[in-house]
């Protein structure tokens, strides 16, 4: 599974077309959390891909020591070419291959491809102050009645499938406290992505759902989550 990121196959079929998105999500989860940013810190994003979200990031933080790493050099190669003008570091490296220490380091929608999650995780355990993991939450009564796992597999690749409580097994059992978070369709930005008015008025319907009992609505609907972990 891996090759088909190397070989570029990936790329040329997926953009990081939410990663704007994601960036506001994450800063909208860190001020949810009682946490703040300030320019001086430093991070890493770990499969950065083409580094849209890393970019995205840099404009909304202004931070000056940004960096991001990918198994796949072809996807560097298009990320130095977009950002040449951005003070950003990008790299080929693994998990198992970070150069330091670090303040935050970025994991968007990597942990569901790779074949080893737990491995992938413990890696990274220890090499930041904090760690925000996006992932998907596809094991839902929807998600399973329209076979989703399924159609992700085939469109995504991805290999893994979590539930909020296995989301949390993950990475607890990994060395992490989860220190917050939030589910994507609990916060108001969704209403704004692009979508059909059927599709938004489902956000609109399931953000309401949220806001009643979270842990209800994502057992039925599931949907991504923002984590903010912490080594322990």
């Amino acid at each position: 599974m891996e090759e088909h990121y190397t070989s570029g196959a990936y790329w040329q079929t997926h953009a990081d077309a939410d990663s704007t998105f994601k960036a506001d999500l994450l800063l909208s989860t860190i001020k949810k959390s009682g946490l703040s940013i300030t320019p001086q810190m430093s991070g890493v994003e770990v499969g950065c891909g083409t580094g849209s979200f890393l970019a995205a990031w840099y404009a909304r933080t202004g931070m000056q020591a940004l960096a991001g790493t990918d198994i796949a050099a072809n996807a560097i190669e298009i990320a130095r070419q977009l950002y040449a003008d951005l003070p950003l570091d990008f790299s080929v490296a693994s998990a198992a291959q970070l150069p330091g220490r670090t303040d935050h380091i970025y994991v968007m929608d990597v942990v569901e491809h790779v074949e080893d999650p737990y491995a992938f995780l413990r890696h990274l355990h220890g090499q930041s102050d904090l760690l925000f993991l996006h992932l998907p939450i596809e094991q839902s009564l929807s998600h399973l009645l329209a076979k989703k796992p399924t159609k992700s597999l085939e469109m995504y690749q991805h290999l893994h499938f979590y539930s909020w409580e296995t989301a949390q097994l993950l990475v607890t059992q990994c060395g992490y406290e989860i220190v917050g978070y939030q589910f994507t369709a609990a916060a108001p930005l969704s209403i704004n992505l692009p979508g059909s008015k059927v599709a938004k008025l489902f956000r609109q319907l399931r953000l309401y759902s949220y806001k009643i009992n979270e842990t209800v609505s994502t057992t039925l609907f599931g949907g991504p989550v923002m984590l903010i972990l912490k080594s322990v």
